[in-house]
């Protein structure tokens, strides 16, 4: 009897059929595995690669910088839409091609240039290329183009030596194995994560448009003083900034120890649009008293708006001569800062509250150009509080130190 033939069309048609169905039940476990934020939380990169880069290495390379990003908290998926090539040593195009951000990789491509370009450059050069250290500076870059700045710029040349900060911070320097984002940036980067995935690159927010038109500084111990202000410049070969020899600012405290200076119109660096560093010098009327020092940085004011928003006036608080000054409306505002600066705990708000604000502020697109007080002011924050409605909180002091010793009052008396 003989056996039926069979049909081989048939088997290769299970076989396929099979494989189809297999292919897309991968596809639909990775998007149950992978979570919702994560897919949403597009960012589309058009890629110029040169010409002896090898394109599978390339895109590990991105899914190792997402990796990290998660690692810090942070949810995005960087993504290669389009690629094209370029000879070693020739010039890339700028051209997005409708995409987020353009990405030149190769020889000596590692910088950012921001809008209206949008170009984080990956540095195939070693050390850097697809290793580790590769990894870190293309997230310090991409870090740029979602709108966080470096923090590298807080360390002071000359004379004015700044106070020390935390180097763990990637955008104060990639090149340690354990650097990380400090909270400010998670914050931002959320934040225009969010924004760029409901209203494209142009409703980023960069730093510009979240410092504040004012400072009100409020110095402890130091009334009715003279204070000279300094501003710096960047020294882009040290990696530094260097003290202006003038002041740009004197100023008189009041009887609180309050005083106000413009954040915009201080600026003298022509190719820096926000402040990294203030420093403030409070001469003693009197020879027996102390002068004071005090530092301003551009966190102080990051915190600031991740707290209230784009406001007008940012109330800064400056404690002990020598030392950072801080963002103030905090209750302890008074009690001893440490040193070095904390740069991945912040300064006073914790990652569950700046969840709250990310979330807060999702939906927001655009700019509130209605009210040119309000620089980058996100349409779904609070109305922004006024000089005349909103004052500091009162210095909180120490209950010995408002004894008076009888040496105190004497000298009070001879003033």
């Amino acid at each position: 009897m003989d056996t039926p033939k069979q049909n081989n069309n048939s088997v290769y048609g299970k076989v396929i059929g099979c494989a189809i169905i297999f292919a897309f039940g991968c596809l639909l476990v990775s998007a149950l595995i992978m979570p919702a934020e994560a897919q949403n939380n597009k960012v589309k990169i058009m890629a110029y690669l040169q010409s002896d880069i090898d394109e599978d290495e390339y895109r590990k390379f991105i899914k190792d910088i997402n990796q990290y990003y998660a690692d810090n908290g942070i949810s995005v998926n960087f993504t290669v839409e389009r690629i094209k090539r370029f000879p070693p040593s020739g010039g890339c195009s700028y051209n997005a091609y409708d995409n987020d951000v353009v990405m030149h990789v190769g020889s000596g491509k590692g910088h950012y240039r921001g809008p209206p370009y949008f170009i984080a450059g990956a540095n195939t050069d070693s050390p850097f290329a697809f290793t580790k250290l590769g990894i870190r500076a293309e997230a310090h870059e991409l870090a740029h183009f979602l709108g966080f700045q470096d923090l590298y710029w807080f360390r002071s040349q000359s004379v004015f030596f700044s106070p020390p900060i935390d180097e763990k911070s990637l955008m104060v320097d990639v090149y340690g194995d354990d650097v990380k984002f400090c909270s400010n940036a998670k914050y931002v980067l959320k934040m225009n994560i969010a924004r760029l995935n409901s209203g494209g690159r142009n409703s980023i927010l960069y730093p510009a448009a979240r410092v504040p038109k004012k400072l009100r500084v409020q110095i402890k111990g130091v009334k009715d003083k003279e204070c000279k202000v300094y501003s710096f410049k960047r020294n882009y070969k040290k990696f530094q900034s260097l003290p202006n020899e003038t002041p740009i600012l004197t100023v008189n405290t009041d009887s609180s120890g309050i005083f106000e200076m413009d954040t915009f119109d201080s600026i003298t660096d022509d190719d820096n649009e926000v402040f990294d560093l203030f420093f403030i010098e409070c001469k003693p009327k009197r020879f027996w008293q102390k002068s004071g020092k005090f530092w301003i940085n551009s966190l102080a004011t990051e915190t600031c708006y991740a707290e209230n928003g784009a406001v007008s006036v940012c109330d800064i608080a400056c404690v002990n001569s020598g030392e950072w000054c801080v963002f103030s409306p905090i209750p302890d505002m008074f009690k001893p800062i440490s040193k070095p600066i904390d740069l991945q705990r912040g300064y006073s708000i914790n990652e569950s509250e700046r969840k709250e604000i990310v979330d807060k502020n999702k939906p927001v697109i655009g700019f509130d150009s209605e009210n040119s007080g309000n620089v980058g002011q996100l349409k779904g924050n609070d109305p922004v509080l006024s000089k005349e409605d909103y004052t500091p909180p009162e210095i909180k002091t120490n209950p010995e130190d408002e004894k008076q010793s009888l040496w105190d009052k004497l000298k009070s008396f001879f003033r």
